[in-house]
């Protein structure tokens, strides 16, 4: 398609815009470079997409339809700063509503989201996404403009049921793009403290875990990846952090946290690959917490329990253990599974485990009794011959 169409949306009636714009996006859905486009070009198609975003009283599929075709061109790497103008971001943080957060205090105050403005939410995050992702000058501006306070703030939305998954989803991609890429370093200790953002992912996934009680099928597939982005982003917060001195406040919010962990290692998950991704993710966090703290994976054993002879499996030293025992089946799962990268795939939960059996006494015991049990007929073949986890 021309783009000299593109250029010339300004002048155009708003029914003429969104045909031109639809157009565009039907026959660029797949495309991600742009090798004719030079910068003058994509600045003023750009400006003519942002007209229409700026105008009051927009109908919300001219918005969506402009969205859709500045996130087709943010795809393309070259001539990034055609679009990551102050300009240009300053709109997309506008109508992805997240300059509304930054610039107000909801302390313990919902501010109502209109559910037909969600699709258009939606889009701006997802161009916001593209340009952090493809540009140090968008990641920059947006570590800078209180982009990320917004989208902090948001969080304190998320137990209103009118609040949409994808934008909780994309929110979060956001926040984990801005806390994890090299020129947005300085973020994570603001997101931390400053911002409270740590105690706020904590509440929702609380909340996530909550709401899953009230399921009878457990995590459904996107509580599971909200929780994934969540989980990626207390990771990035946390792995700079000094485990060896851990003041009162930290003490208190690990012990939370590892005891959230501990329940969605217990949660109910239907499908078998979005376990596996959320079992990763766990894994990969309880790395960065002080394993001190890793006796908030064990529970104690119900009296009524014990009494029945339940969960004998999983039961030691009067503590469940069924946490561990969680991780060592994600650990079999691994070895059983054929891939290239087994070192990158299985150093995760190795160092977890032997963190835990370090520092907690039951654990190790625990763990040697399940990989090493008292060896029977066993003796009679090779230690690597068998299906058990000792054998692999």
């Amino acid at each position: 398609m021309e783009f000299s169409e593109l250029k010339g949306l300004d002048g155009c009636s708003e029914a003429d815009a969104v045909v031109i714009l639809e157009k565009f996006v039907s026959a660029n859905s797949q495309t991600f470079t742009f090798p004719n486009l030079d910068f003058n070009l994509k600045k003023e198609c750009v400006e003519a997409i942002l007209t229409w975003l700026k105008k009051p009283k927009v109908a919300p599929k001219t918005s969506i339809a402009c969205l859709q075709a500045f996130r087709i061109i943010s795809r393309d790497k070259s001539n990034m700063q055609a679009l990551t103008n102050e300009n240009a971001l300053m709109t997309l943080n506008k109508v992805a509503g997240i300059q509304h957060y930054a610039t107000q205090d909801v302390d313990g105050v919902a501010v109502d989201i209109v559910p037909s403005d969600q699709a258009v939410i939606v889009e701006a995050q997802k161009c916001l996404c593209n340009v952090i992702f493809n540009s140090i000058e968008a990641q920059r501006f947006c570590c800078k403009s209180g982009c990320v306070d917004g989208v902090v703030q948001r969080l304190k939305t998320y137990g209103d049921p009118e609040v949409q998954f994808d934008v909780k989803f994309f929110d979060m991609r956001i926040l984990f793009l801005l806390t994890a890429l090299p020129s947005c370093v300085e973020t994570r200790p603001r997101v931390r403290y400053e911002l409270h953002g740590f105690t706020y992912l904590m509440e929702v996934l609380d909340l996530t875990l909550r709401d899953a009680e009230c399921q009878t099928t457990g995590l459904t597939d996107q509580q599971v990846e909200l929780c994934a982005e969540i989980l990626k982003i207390l990771f990035n917060l946390t792995i700079s952090m000094e485990k060896k001195i851990v003041d009162e406040e930290e003490e208190a919010h690990f012990m939370r946290l590892v005891s959230i962990l501990h329940d969605l290692l217990m949660s109910t998950i239907t499908s078998k690959d979005k376990q596996d991704d959320l079992q990763s993710h766990i894994v990969n966090l309880l790395i960065n917490i002080p394993a001190d703290f890793y006796e908030e994976l064990l529970a104690p054993m119900v009296e009524e329990e014990e009494k029945a002879g339940e969960r004998q499996e999983v039961e030691f030293d009067g503590k469940n253990m069924e946490a561990i025992w969680v991780i060592l089946q994600f650990l079999d799962h691994r070895l059983s599974m054929t891939t290239k990268n087994m070192k990158e795939s299985l150093a995760p939960i190795l160092h977890c485990l032997c963190e835990a059996c370090r520092h907690n006494h039951a654990i190790r015991k625990f763990c040697r009794l399940k990989v090493l049990p008292p060896l029977r007929g066993e003796v009679k073949r090779l230690p690597e011959d068998g299906e058990s986890l000792r054998n692999k």
